[in-house]
């Protein structure tokens, strides 16, 4: 059950409700095992592609080309934002998740992505796996405030 272990390591720190449920779902299923073991395949794209689906398919059932067009204007944390509210079911996620895991990018759409961080990681002398390290050269930092430095994915979070 290697592919489910490494799915529960990708989502060690998580505290994205929504996404932490689609991990329990992903989880039972053990049918996917192999799939998950595919290095391709994260979490963090596994919502991009989520929060894409969901996109495409508001903007097909909508109409348009521009969902920001449908944005309300919110007040949020001392500032002003535009938001906007999509419904899904929780079965549409799970069904989206599993796809992600199921096809290839390339199936899938999903160009491969090399970002100058990328880039310039592959030059370092220091090696990271592939979920990151919380341990660096930084001794005053403690264990908890490393643990904190991980990257939060949310499924719904800045989607438009």
């Amino acid at each position: 059950m290697e592919g489910i272990k490494r799915i529960r390591e990708m989502a060690k720190g998580q505290k994205d409700f929504v996404l932490l449920e689609t991990v329990k779902y992903l989880i039972s299923r053990t049918d996917m095992n192999e799939k998950y073991l595919n290095k391709e395949k994260t979490l963090k794209e596994m919502a991009k592609y989520i929060q894409s689906e969901i996109m495409n398919d508001f903007c097909k059932k909508m109409g348009t080309k521009n969902p920001s067009s449908f944005a309300q204007s919110i007040k949020y944390d001392g500032g002003n934002t535009r938001c906007l509210a999509v419904g899904i079911s929780e079965e549409k996620v799970y069904e989206l998740a599993i796809n992600y895991f199921d096809k290839t990018n390339e199936e899938l759409g999903i160009k491969p992505e090399e970002s100058e961080n990328k880039k310039s990681n592959i030059n370092s002398e220091k090696k990271e796996s592939e979920f990151g390290s919380i341990f660096d050269s930084d001794d005053n930092k403690t264990i908890k405030d490393k643990k904190e430095e991980i990257e939060q994915i949310s499924l719904f979070n800045s989607v438009a």
